[in-house]
């Protein structure tokens, strides 16, 4: 009954919007599998573990994600997590790495799927290269993490806690690079319509792509 109701309360991805993004990204690669998608480019020079937010279908974040992947030469692993609340897969990192024997890389996440990348990264400080943080913050001490720490917020986020994004702020090493879009609503990190209580989006761009200092 659980499962059902968490099928019906997630947000899925927008009709047609994986297509399109196939169509648009020519030399990426999409699978699914075991546990997780993977987005490839021809070209690969390094690779994120991302983590979708709570109650969001994982392969809505496959359109942005293919973009991205496309301009940055970054193999994206989109990690499907269970009841899709990344708080309750954390340990998807270390299934993907294990998988692609990845040796170092980047996590991320969005929303709820930050916060478990933030844990993750708490956690494995030796093989996380960095950080990215989109629509989150971390709710654990990384102060001393020496690897890059990228967060994107948008301005007309309705859905994050303002005054928890604030406070974290202090859990984040000095280096963080701190990147606040105007126009930027909460949903529009993944492709599945507005989210419920969410301000509108007026950002005309993928918000993946100012994340080049990935590497």
């Amino acid at each position: 009954g659980f499962s059902l109701y968490v099928r019906i309360q997630s947000y899925p991805v927008e009709e047609g919007a994986i297509e399109v993004a196939l169509e648009q990204s020519p030399d990426v690669s999409l699978a699914e599998k075991f546990g997780y998608y993977m987005i490839e480019p021809v070209e690969s020079e390094r690779s994120l573990i991302y983590y979708p937010g709570g109650l969001v279908y994982p392969d809505s974040y496959i359109p942005n994600a293919l973009d991205f992947a496309q301009e940055y030469q970054v193999t994206v692993y989109i990690a499907k997590v269970p009841f899709n609340a990344a708080i309750f897969g954390i340990w998807m990192g270390d299934w993907i790495a294990y998988r692609e024997q990845l040796e170092s890389f980047w996590v991320g996440g969005h929303s709820l799927g930050g916060i478990a990348a933030c844990r993750y990264t708490n956690n494995n400080k030796d093989t996380v290269q960095g950080l990215l943080l989109q629509g989150s913050y971390c709710d654990r001490d990384i102060s001393n993490f020496m690897g890059d720490i990228i967060s994107v917020m948008g301005d007309n986020d309705q859905i994050i806690n303002r005054d928890n994004y604030e406070q974290a702020k202090s859990n984040l090493p000095d280096t963080v690079k701190i990147i606040e879009i105007e126009g930027l609503n909460h949903s529009a990190f993944g492709s599945y319509g507005l989210q419920k209580g969410d301000g509108e989006n007026e950002y005309q761009g993928n918000p993946w792509g100012i994340v080049q200092r990935i590497h």
